[in-house]
Formats: structure tokens, C-alpha cells, sequence
């Protein structure tokens, strides 16, 4: 389906995804593609439902017949923009929604589906991994995915623990996404899935928070005829940033060793960071839950404090036809116009997009750990 210079091509299917047929995309109404870092993206389809003239099409709606519009099918949603495709969700359907309505061609159908994390979420599972640090248990579990073709991207996290099989043995007693964002809370990493590079395979990225690489095309505001921005909007919760601090009874040595976070170990994207502030940030103690090496203490007491430190958020929205490209979650992006306070570069925490015929919008939320840009200049 062509959207004024975008095209949008939909995949779906029980087993090989398959376009959908020219009669589901006419009816197709509102198409919503929200993806987030830690939780499963989602997406919402809304068709227009009406009963057709033929015998089989009275009898029921038509679209309730494709096998792609199931719960249970797999559905790929490529955008197309120019000439470059993005791969914008790859997930299965979880809800099929039917409201009749109460005339002829009046009704609605909803269709609602999940990332690939979703298949990672059903089936509990209970096993140990002895002797393994934690970028070898990420790849194990990945394993079992690959007919959606996930592609393990694991950066190791610092500092590692290798627990010793005679002294403490890692088990799983969740599911294997629950125990994956398990692990990388007490690690402070992140577990993320991305759809592509191509149709039909997916990225699962284990590790910190990716703050490397070149940035995103910028989001712009007050330059005029360069402005892409319909909206954006700051907050700055300075009090929330918080070091962590106490001590732990090594399981290995037996003797007390102090913990203490230090200030975040990822590349800084502001030069106020809240968590350096003596005035704002504040403390928290170290509570061990069971027994702990020095090792595993340090980096959970880093973990919380990290995730604490991201205290600038900014929410708003662009127009998708004047930035001309799909603004990626997990990456870094520029802001420019905003002042030296809120302007430089964010990590794109979530991006929501919003499809209608004639428009194409995409909302975003962006974090970093403070005020204060890092860079003099935003590249285009």
C-alpha cells in the first residue's frame, strides 16, 4: 500500500509469512507500531469490517477468514521510504478484536500482537547453568528461537562474575524472558529485541545501554523550514538519580567487603549529570537478597544506580514526511534548537508509530542522565 511517497507492505501468515491480500490493505484503517526497549513492542492494526455479496461472505466477515489475521500467525510490517526498507515490527498476533457495528460496512476489526519476546514468554522453564558466565547463558537461551531468526548481539557486562560450580550454580525457574531481563537487571544491561535487518529476522541485543555509533538524523525544532518536530516536551527529575552504597559477606572468602556504586560507566551524553549533584542525588543502602561475591554485589549496587541516572526524559513527535527517515529505537539521536540545557544527544528509549492513509507520525521518548549538551554541534 503506497502512503504519499512511503510503502507499506504487510507479511503474514501461520508458518511463511505471505503479503496480505489487495482486499485486507483497502480496508486497512489505522496501523500503530509501538516499540520499546525493555518490554515487548506492540502492535495494533485497525481494519474496516464489512459482509461481502457473495454466499461465503454473507455468512461471515472476509476478513475473518485470512489465516494471517489468526491469533497465532506471525505478522511483519515493512516500511518503505524512498527506496530503503525498514523493518518496523515482526511479532504474532495475541487479540483479534470484531465489533459488527450496527450497519452495513460499519464494523471494525482489531488486530493486536506482540514482539518476538512474546513465543519467549509462554512456557516456564526450570534448568541450571553450571560454570557459565552470563554472555554464555544469553546465546544458549537464544538458541532455541532461530526459526524467527533471531541474531544473539551480546556485549559482556563489566565487571563479570563466574561463579564457580562448586560455590553457586545459575538456575532458571521463569520463563526465558523473564530469566533474560533477570540477568540483565542484575548485571546492568539491558535485553532487547529489534526487528530485521531484513524481513523475517530479528536482533536480540544483551549488554549496557548502546551509547556508540553514529547518531540518528536530528529532531529539530525553531530552524524554519529545517524544523521536523510537531512537538516536544522536557522534564528533568534530578532527585531521582541516587548512588548505592553499603556492604556484603562474600560468599567466597567469608569476609565483608564494601559496595560502592560509582558514577555511570557508560559514555556521558550531558555535561550536568543529576547523579554528581550532592545537592539532588541521594543514597540508597545495599540489600543483598541471599548470598552474594563482592563481584555479583558491585554490579547489581551499579545496575541500580545506573538505571536511577537517567533523569532527563523528553516526549513529543515528529512529522514522518519531513524527517524522511524511521527514527530507531535503542540508538542515539540529536536534538537541535532546544538551548545548550536540553540540546545534544539522547538514546531513543521507545518510538511509536502512527499510520493513516495521507499521514504518517512517529512519537517518541528520549533519556539521558542530565542537562548540558556534550557536543557544540547537532549534525543535520
Amino acid at each position: 500500500m503506497s502512503l504519499f511517497g512511503t510503502h507499506l507492505t504487510i507479511l503474514a501468515g501461520p508458518g511463511v509469512p505471505l503479503p496480505l491480500p489487495e482486499m485486507a490493505l483497502n480496508a486497512l484503517d489505522k496501523l500503530e507500531v509501538a516499540s520499546v526497549t525493555r518490554d515487548p513492542s506492540a502492535l495494533q492494526i485497525q481494519f474496516k469490517a464489512g459482509r461481502g455479496a457473495t454466499l461465503a461472505e454473507v455468512m461471515d466477515y472476509p476478513l475473518m477468514n485470512l489465516p494471517g489475521l489468526m491469533a497465532g500467525s506471525r505478522i511483519i510490517i515493512v516500511l518503505t521510504l524512498g527506496v530503503l526498507p525498514n523493518v518496523l515490527f515482526d511479532g504474532l498476533i495475541t487479540q483479534v478484536q470484531l465489533n459488527p457495528g450496527q450497519g452495513q460496512g460499519d464494523g471494525t476489526l482489531a488486530v493486536t500482537a506482540l514482539d518476538i519476546r512474546q513465543a519467549m514468554d509462554r512456557e516456564e522453564v526450570s534448568t541450571e547453568y553450571p560454570g557459565l558466565p552470563v554472555a554464555a547463558i544469553v546465546p544458549l537461551v537464544l538458541a532455541k528461537y532461530a526459526r524467527y531468526g533471531v541474531i544473539p548481539m551480546i556485549v559482556p557486562p563489566v565487571p563479570t562474575d563466574i561463579p564457580l560450580p562448586i560455590d553457586r550454580i545459575v538456575t532458571q525457574h521463569e520463563t526465558d524472558l523473564g530469566f533474560l531481563n533477570r540477568l540483565a537487571s542484575e548485571n546492568g544491561c539491558i535485553f532487547t529485541m529489534t526487528p530485521g535487518p531484513v524481513p523475517g529476522t530479528n536482533t536480540a541485543y544483551f549488554g549496557p545501554q548502546p551509547r556508540l555509533g553514529l547518531p540518528q538524523s536530528a529532531l529539530t525544532l525553531n530552524m524554519g523550514p529545517d524544523s521536523n518536530l510537531v512537538s516536544i516536551n522536557f522534564q528533568n527529575n534530578a532527585s531521582d538519580a541516587h548512588r548505592v552504597s553499603g556492604a556484603v559477606q562474600d560468599r567466597a572468602t567469608g569476609t565483608s567487603v564494601p559496595v560502592e556504586s560509582v558514577p555511570p560507566l557508560t559514555v556521558p551524553l550531558a555535561t550536568e549529570p543529576a547523579i554528581l549533584n550532592p545537592e539532588v542525588a541521594g543514597v540508597r543502602s545495599y540489600r543483598p537478597e541471599g548470598a552474594r561475591t563482592a563481584a555479583a554485589a558491585l554490579a547489581e549496587a551499579q545496575a541500580a544506580s545506573e538505571a536511577s541516572a537517567q533523569v532527563l526524559t523528553a516526549e513529543g513527535e515528529l512529522d514522518g514526511s519531513r524527517y524522511g527517515k524511521v527514527l530507531q529505537p535503542r540508538q542515539l539521536v540529536g536534538v537541535r534548537g532546544a538551548g545548550r540545557a536540553h540540546s545534544g544527544f539522547f538514546f531513543v528509549e521507545e518510538v511509536k508509530h502512527v499510520i493513516m492513509r495521507g499521514e504518517y507520525k512517529q512519537q517518541f521518548k528520549l533519556s539521558r542522565e542530565g542537562t548540558g549538551t556534550t557536543t557544540p554541534v547537532v549534525m543535520p
